[in-house]
């Protein structure tokens, strides 16, 4: 099991108890304290003396990719685990886990998860996301059902899954540190070029804490189009070299325009921004460039107001997008 902590003290008694009261015990807990101000690194410590199977690292602050991937530099068990730690997961979580990935002789293990929307420390609000039944897939037929499963979040975190320790070292997989959108989503890719199989499971271990907030979800960021677009290339090359079908390539497109244009739109949305609209026609103008943008076809877009917006890029008229998006945002 992998924690990375970085000022979590609120609710990191929670998580760490969840862990260590799990059915399975052969397991070992790697906190890696990532530059904690708040006393998290101090609670770690506490649960380290206290039971041998925890071991805490500090580090300077690098960001959650780096906390992971100094985990799995430390890992020594068969397989691995994350757990963030402002969540918290089911008694029988890795026992469960374990015993599917072992009889289906699965390279991959994922699960479902609960999202727990928090306000004022309740919960307001429960989400669950997984798959409907269990299934085991070929790379392929998995992610020919990538629409299906992609959006409801079964892909895109490290959390909710088993990786083999030796699959990743083997493929030196680790999370891109120079990007803070779509790095767990470019770690999955690289796994799932590495391996064949991959055991879907409709259980569901796993809460996810969200909290009620208007924070970074909604603030614009310049560099958006740029990682997105590293994801997508990745993605892409993905499905062809899996040879997935033309229609889950096609889907992905507009995937890829729908949350490219969430990122436009959260410029016109954050108002605190003074520079928003000028980082907005300049963003505007590259995704207006892309060739995959200028090549997708309407006919994948959903949403009636997204056509216009379409064509719009496709043209290249980057003021009178402007003009329409200060209209719909």
């Amino acid at each position: 099991m992998i924690v990375p902590v970085y000022n979590v003290r609120r609710y990191l008694a929670q998580c760490l108890d969840s862990i260590l009261d799990q059915t399975f015990t052969d397991f070992e807990l790697l906190l890696i304290d990532d530059g904690s101000e708040d006393g998290s690194g101090t609670i770690c410590d506490a649960y380290a003396a206290k039971d041998g199977r925890v071991r805490t690292i500090h580090q300077e602050n690098a960001g959650a990719s780096a906390a992971r991937n100094r985990g799995l530099d430390e890992a020594r068990g068969q397989y691995v685990m994350f757990v963030d730690s402002d969540d918290y997961i089911d008694p029988d979580c890795l026992e469960r886990a374990l015993s599917d990935i072992r009889d289906s002789h699965a390279d991959l293990y994922i699960s479902g998860l609960v999202v727990e929307t928090f306000e004022e420390g309740r919960i307001v609000c429960e989400e669950i996301k997984a798959a409907k039944g269990k299934r085991m897939y070929g790379v392929k037929d998995f992610l020919n059902d990538m629409d299906i499963f992609y959006p409801n979040g079964c892909i895109n975190p490290p959390v909710c899954k088993l990786y083999e320790r030796g699959m990743l070292e083997a493929g030196q997989i680790r999370f891109q540190r120079d990007i803070s959108l779509g790095e767990d989503l470019l770690f999955n890719q690289r796994v799932l070029l590495r391996v064949d199989t991959v055991f879907l499971s409709d259980e569901v271990h796993y809460h996810y804490r969200k909290e009620r907030t208007d924070s970074l979800s909604t603030r614009y960021d310049p560099k958006h189009y740029e990682m997105l677009s590293c994801v997508y290339g990745q993605m892409r090359d993905l499905l062809y070299r899996k040879g997935c079908d033309a229609a889950v390539k096609h889907r992905f497109e507009y995937i890829y325009f729908y949350v490219v244009l969430q990122g436009i739109i959260r410029c016109y949305r954050d108002r605190s921004h003074c520079a928003a609209r000028e980082e907005a026609l300049a963003t505007i103008d590259k995704v207006a460039r892309d060739p995959d943008i200028k090549g997708m076809s309407f006919r994948e877009v959903k949403r009636w107001k997204h056509k216009p917006i379409l064509l719009l890029l496709k043209l290249r008229m980057i003021r009178v997008l402007d003009l329409l998006m200060r209209v719909l945002f």
